[in-house]
């Protein structure tokens, strides 16, 4: 399909405003300050992550937005064996299962090499040290010895999946090493295998977005200037590049480790990625996260940390609705059943914890409903949709603490839902608004 083109507990329930002096309350910011990413809120904003997808159909509660099928078991590698020989049941089984939770857009993720076709092969990364090494085994952070062998690949997926698979990632976090590598220059390369994969899946299956390969964002003064992502994408508009979108990974990446930042830092991220699509030539396409997440729980040399139920549903909702505004297209959450980082949205039996349900809430109320913009101050940001004669604002704030706001009357909401979901009446006015969001609505 395509699209067109800032934190530490929430409060308990709804922390609606008691009577406080006249003075220190503030009015809300009428929305529409900042110009809106999209028109209409496609539910493939609300991408994610399923492992279980490999083995499993979805059970009801397991419903999406997108899909991004990654981590499936279903790389390159693990499909095409050998040359001319391939093994699709898993990914058939994938591709039906993500259809099966009525996922607006499936993104597959085409990378990585297999042995045969690799030019070189690394040892395997050992946990803490991820350079001269690879993630994965037997090659697969090679670029290919025939640029065939790969047009090859691209084809037959596109082929197979033509009309089911919606959007084709070039490879994935092609900026580290040990997830792509180059006996030249590795951003050259990249965009030279983008540029073969773009016109073979136009040729298969015009329908389908190409998708560039996604680069993780490390918040450095002089990231757009010299990052991998600026000479990808340059050297990819030198060779006549023209993908559907822009992917990036915007864990907020600081030197405790990639996602032990927090959101304003995540904020950060995104702008710079935004001046290094601008500074290349792309500045009009829509730019996905197709990875995002907060925190860490692996043992892969990095300090660890995982936040609360309630922390962590406040960062999953504030980073989706950030998307209302901040020139992000489709967010795919990592993920619904993985446990390797900060925040879970389901325990590790199957039960959906509360940033599972605040993503489930989103995808009830977002979906569909006219993008309105937003207006983001040093105190609070409010956002509109609305839907026929239903308003929805969203106001949150990028600090814990509450804040008391007067909410105008030329809102004409009546209710204030955390979340959850959970709805009280606005009393007198007057709201309390924290690190997590609120929706306050008229129906």
């Amino acid at each position: 399909m395509r699209k067109t083109p800032l934190i530490t507990a929430v409060a308990a329930g709804l922390a609606l405003a008691t009577a406080v002096p006249a003075a220190a309350i503030d009015t809300l910011p009428k929305p529409g300050q900042e110009k809106p990413t999209f028109k209409k809120v496609p539910a493939s904003l609300l991408g994610m992550h399923v492992h279980s997808l490999t083995n499993t159909p979805p059970t009801p509660e397991q419903r999406f937005g997108s899909i991004r099928i990654w981590d499936n078991g279903v790389r390159w590698d693990q499909v095409n064996t050998a040359k001319g020989v391939y093994d699709w049941t898993l990914l058939d089984q994938v591709v039906a299962n993500a259809e099966a939770t009525g996922a607006e857009d499936i993104m597959y993720v085409m990378g990585y090499t297999p042995a045969w076709a690799a030019k070189n092969l690394k040892p395997l990364c050992q946990p803490g040290s991820y350079t001269n090494c690879e993630y994965f085994p037997g090659g697969s952070s090679s670029g290919p010895k025939d640029i065939e062998d790969w047009k090859t690949w691209v084809r037959e997926v596109a082929t197979r999946y033509k009309g089911r698979i919606t959007e084709y990632q070039i490879w994935n976090e092609a900026n580290l090493t040990a997830m792509f590598s180059s006996t030249g220059n590795s951003a050259v390369e990249m965009a030279e295998l983008t540029v073969a994969a773009e016109k073979a899946v136009r040729q298969v299956d015009p329908g389908a977005d190409v998708v560039t390969a996604s680069s993780t964002i490390v918040q450095k003064k002089n990231f757009v200037k010299k990052s991998w992502l600026t000479q990808y994408l340059t050297a990819l508009k030198k060779q006549g590049g023209k993908p559907d979108s822009i992917a990036i990974h915007a864990y907020p990446w600081l030197k405790k480790g990639p996602g032990n930042g927090n959101l304003a830092q995540r904020a950060e991220g995104v702008e710079l990625a935004q001046q290094a699509i601008a500074k290349a030539g792309y500045k009009k396409l829509p730019m996905l996260d197709t990875e995002m997440n907060y925190g860490n729980q692996r043992n892969n040399g990095w300090p660890k940390k995982k936040y609360s139920e309630d922390t962590g549903a406040a960062y999953l909702a504030q980073t989706y609705l950030e998307s209302l505004h901040n020139g992000l297209s489709q967010v795919d959450w990592y993920g619904w059943d993985d446990y390797g980082l900060g925040v879970w949205t389901t325990s590790q039996s199957g039960t959906v914890l509360k940033p599972g349900l605040a993503y489930q809430n989103l995808l009830q109320n977002l979906p569909g409903t006219k993008n309105k913009g937003c207006t983001q101050t040093k105190t609070v940001t409010v956002c509109l949709t609305t839907k026929g004669s239903a308003r929805d604002y969203y106001v949150y704030r990028p600090k814990s603490k509450l804040v008391s706001f007067k909410v105008p009357s030329s809102f004409k909401v009546d209710q204030a839902c955390d979340v959850l979901g959970k709805c009280k009446p606005i009393r007198k006015g007057k709201v309390k608004v924290g690190l997590s969001p609120l929706r306050l609505t008229n129906r």
